[in-house]
């Protein structure tokens, strides 16, 4: 029977009417549409008007035609700017596979700080993202503080009526060449900036030459003033009106001032470039050695991104994000990442911890994207965010009372702890690509932030390992602060040989270096009493010659940051008080 029906079902569909069809027309002539009659899109007259003895004249909207391009236009471009988001967002490829905090550690079960379930509900009422990038909850019963959407565009200030140009006063303090603020700005970016990502600098420069009036994610005049700020530090020789009353020691604290007037503006209505120009203020506060200040713009990118809520992810939220809501969520993403590794490099220095980021991350981990123009920048950053994971656990661990369920009651289970964070770091150091090993550049050398990030690698070592010295008794912990200092004073003597020398190192070089004098200035004093007294000598003799490598250094780069050479008066103060010369 089976047979038979396959047959007979065959033949009646093949007898069955077949169903007219019509071409689709582009455009219909002006009489048709308004008859609403089928046109056959034939000129310069269609085949219903040529029939019509009496017809008028067939006329052509070719304005319509226009417009209806133009919407397919900006259809395309829409689903160009989902598919690239899809790409930034979905589609990135990890380097390298499996993921690196199963990689880190032998039992991914006992990795609990990691698994916490997102927030999905606050009261009654949704979550929205705002275009400022801010996620919030509204409702009927919402208890959020945010009662309104703040307006993107800045108020229309009555001196930037004819505003034309971002290189004209009053919107910077100096008049400023095209070539001299590229180059101010490319000294920012490459010196500093890329050491961490705050900011995309190909999103940037297109909002800045857009219009330079509007505030957004990725631009604004507070941020612009500050960056320009931190380029005109790598600036030799710069120009005396670059200068606070022509004093090169006080190069970029011109654009400081005039960021300084606007900081009210940023904390009214913030951005997400609020958090990324508060963090890079912070950081220039840290190199002119105005500690407070640093911590308290330090303390404002931290409560912007609380009532932005950066720590949640949107995309677990919300079913649907729009193509300019997926740029956005990208941006709030990169946000997080880097207030996290700023907060975790800020506390693993001081010895504090900070209330955000905590050791439970909501956001996912970056990963890779394929598509990036600038792979070693987007790759350093990505294991920079992976790195400042582990510092956030160092810091609560080893140096802070808070957290019962991560610090243990007893010193010896703060030791397991600590090898326990040993083999990540090691994991961490294993899992790095070639891109970002010294030793995997072969023909270009690696830029200052890849440098940098082999310094902070070394860093959180020594922040681990160095409470457990114990007076010498501890040798696993001496040995690995001793090699992980003389690593940091090898990265110094390979910048020395590049073309931007131990000059254009980050900001954050400064501090490594120091945490790096500290060890070996305990080591010179004769803290490790191992071997003979030839032996001893031998050592002693070694750690002093890299502790004059590192204090040469500090005081040279004071040039550029003025903490450095304060730095360095420390250690050789302390050289004076306890090393027999």
């Amino acid at each position: 029977m089976n047979a038979q029906a396959g047959p007979s079902t065959v033949t009646m569909d093949k007898d069955a009417p077949k169903k007219r069809t019509r071409p689709n027309t582009a455009l219909a002539c002006a009489r048709c549409r308004s008859r609403k009659v089928k046109c056959d899109g034939a000129q310069p007259v269609c085949m219903r008007c040529a029939k019509d003895p009496e017809h008028p004249e067939c006329r052509w909207n070719e304005e319509r035609a226009r417009q209806s391009f133009k919407a397919q236009n900006q259809a395309l471009r829409d689903r160009i700017l989902v598919l690239e988001s899809a790409l930034q967002t979905s589609h990135a490829v990890p380097l390298p596979p499996p993921p690196l905090e199963h990689a880190m550690s032998p039992n991914p079960q006992e990795e609990d700080h990691d698994e916490a379930v997102p927030i999905t509900t606050i009261g009654t009422g949704s979550f929205t993202l705002g275009p400022d990038g801010s996620l919030y909850h509204s409702g009927h019963n919402s208890s959020f503080f945010r009662t309104m959407l703040v307006h993107l565009e800045e108020k229309a200030d009555p001196a930037l009526a004819n505003f034309t140009s971002f290189l004209l006063p009053p919107y910077l303090p100096v008049v400023l060449s095209p070539s001299l603020h590229d180059q101010i700005l490319e000294l920012a970016f490459s010196r500093l900036v890329r050491f961490g990502l705050p900011i995309d600098e190909a999103s940037f420069l297109r909002d800045l030459h857009l219009d330079a009036t509007r505030r957004t994610a990725n631009f604004s005049r507070f941020l612009h003033l500050v960056l320009l700020a931190s380029g005109c530090r790598y600036f030799v020789d710069a120009p005396s009106f670059l200068c606070r009353d022509g004093d090169q020691a006080s190069r970029g604290l011109t654009f400081i001032d005039a960021a300084k007037t606007l900081i009210d503006q940023e904390g009214t209505s913030p951005q997400l470039s609020s958090i990324a120009g508060f963090l890079l203020l912070s950081t220039f506060m840290v190199g002119m050695a105005t500690d407070r200040l640093a911590w308290m713009y330090q303390g404002i990118a931290v409560m912007a991104a609380l009532d932005f809520q950066l720590d949640q992810d949107a995309r677990v939220h919300l079913p649907s994000l729009s193509p300019q809501e997926l740029l956005l969520d990208v941006t709030r993403h990169r946000t997080y990442w880097d207030l996290s590794l700023v907060t975790s490099f800020w506390s693993t220095f001081t010895g504090k911890a900070s209330t955000f980021p905590n050791e439970v991350h909501h956001q996912p981990l970056p990963v890779v994207d394929i598509m990036d123009p600038n792979p070693a920048a987007q790759t350093s950053f990505v294991w920079n965010a992976r790195l400042s994971k582990i510092a956030i656990r160092i810091v609560t661990i080893v140096y802070t009372s808070g957290g019962e369920k991560r610090r243990p009651p007893c010193s010896v289970n703060r030791l397991e702890c600590v090898e326990k964070l040993d083999k990540e770091l090691e994991a961490w150091n294993a899992s790095l690509p070639m891109i970002l090993h010294l030793d995997g550049f072969t023909g270009n050398e690696p830029s200052p932030d890849v440098l940098t990030l082999n310094m902070f690698y070394c860093v959180h070592t020594i922040v681990l390992h160095r409470p457990f010295i114990d007076g010498g008794r501890n040798q696993h912990s001496m040995g690995r602060c001793r090699f992980a200092s003389s690593q940091i004073v090898a990265i110094l003597h390979y910048a020395s040989h590049t073309s931007y020398g131990q000059m254009g190192l980050p900001l954050h070089a400064q501090h490594a270096a120091f945490c790096a004098g500290t060890i070996l200035l305990l080591f010179a004093a004769g803290l490790d009493t191992s071997g003979t007294i030839e032996d001893q000598a031998a050592r002693s003799r070694t750690t002093k010659d890299d502790l004059d490598v590192v204090i040469s250094f500090l005081n040279q780069f004071g040039f550029v940051w003025p903490a450095a050479r304060e730095s360095s008066q420390v250690l050789t103060r302390l050289c004076v008080d306890y090393l027999v010369v």
